[in-house]
């Protein structure tokens, strides 16, 4: 499933448990950031594992991210082969 936005992947995960989710830090309604924050605070989606998807290639930036709880982070142009060996392994290790 995709949403765009941040109030809409609210909406989702009220509806829905995904076995991933893939989130770009710049969304229309705000930072991706603020999503991987509201997942990681609630008990429901806590166990839920977080890739980030970002042109954002700041050390201080993916430090931040998996600080925040992101499991994994993918700097864009993306590198197809390891991106999907990285969604296997994260909702493999789920």
């Amino acid at each position: 499933h995709s949403v765009m936005t941040i109030k809409d992947a609210k909406q989702y995960l009220s509806e829905v448990i995904p076995s991933l989710m893939l989130i770009d830090l710049n969304l229309p309604d705000g930072s991706g950031e603020n999503l991987v924050n509201y997942i990681r605070t609630d008990p429901k989606y806590q166990h839920i594992p977080v890739m980030i998807l970002s042109a954002d290639a700041l050390p201080e930036t993916i430090a931040r991210l998996k600080a925040a709880g992101a499991e994994h982070y993918m700097t864009k142009p993306l590198d197809v082969a390891l991106f999907t060996k990285k969604i296997r392994e994260l909702i493999e290790t789920q």
